[in-house]
């Protein structure tokens, strides 16, 4: 399965509220931290449902429990991250 744009973002005064449907690896949270520079990310994830787990594409490297169950093919973490990051860069 591939990644789907199925998320919110919201710029809430000086604070980033981000959702995803997916249970995400905490790197997604560190990284679009880093993105942000000094604007908090609050990072919700299972939101409105969920698929399973959104794995980086490391962990397929490693074999992990999360990328074996997940529904998502390597890469989509990736992909899902460099969205979010360039929508953050857009506000």
């Amino acid at each position: 399965t591939s990644a789907t744009r199925v998320h919110h973002l919201w710029r809430a005064g000086d604070i980033l509220l981000v959702s995803i449907p997916d249970e995400a690896y905490s790197e997604m949270q560190l990284e679009l931290r880093r993105t942000a520079g000094k604007l908090p990310v609050l990072l919700a994830t299972v939101t409105n449902g969920s698929r399973g787990y959104l794995s980086p594409r490391h962990s397929y490297d490693a074999d992990s429990y999360a990328s074996g169950q997940s529904p998502f093919a390597a890469g989509c973490f990736e992909k899902t991250l460099a969205l979010l990051q360039s929508e953050i860069q857009k506000l």
